[in-house]
């Protein structure tokens, strides 16, 4: 039976990442409706959101921060050099299931601070399936920006 309203798609994510081991809280962010925080099997850290510009839907969020070794080591590259990877890593992100952005101020500087992940799900296909392929498609790809840039740099 598809989710109706915001109540049931609470519940149903609640219970499904309490049920799991998922669950670490419930966020109180300004604009969304609800965010649950939970921790996926390999560390990986993801929110489930509805945000208030989508009344009928909720998007599971993943974040991979660079870290301050690796982006000193973006930074230290010829311009081309780095364009080039930064190509690269969007080429390989447009063929991932789950939609990404660069954080803000890569616009300005041309290197990422943090990379997000978000696979969104309507309310008429929210169900515990959905969402578990949702915060595997964001864990994995998670995981190939850590194995990237740790193939690139260490």
């Amino acid at each position: 039976m598809p989710v109706e309203t915001i109540e049931e798609a609470r519940t149903l994510i609640h219970n499904w990442m309490a049920d799991r081991g998922y669950f670490i809280k419930e966020g109180d962010f300004i604009g969304y409706r609800f965010e649950f925080i939970g921790k996926f099997g390999n560390d990986t850290h993801f929110s489930i959101i509805q945000p208030e510009s989508l009344p009928r839907a909720v998007v599971v969020v993943s974040n991979v921060s660079v870290s301050a070794a690796h982006y000193d080591a973006l930074s230290s590259m010829e311009l081309k050099d780095r364009e080039e990877f930064i190509w690269d890593l969007k080429r390989e992100f447009i063929f991932l299931p789950s939609s990404f952005t660069f954080d803000p101020s890569f616009e300005q500087l041309g290197i990422p601070k943090s990379i997000q992940f978000s696979k969104e799900i309507s309310y008429d296909e929210l169900t515990e399936g959905r969402l578990h392929e949702a915060v595997d498609y964001n864990s994995r790809c998670v995981l190939w920006v850590i194995w990237v840039f740790g193939k690139m740099f260490d």
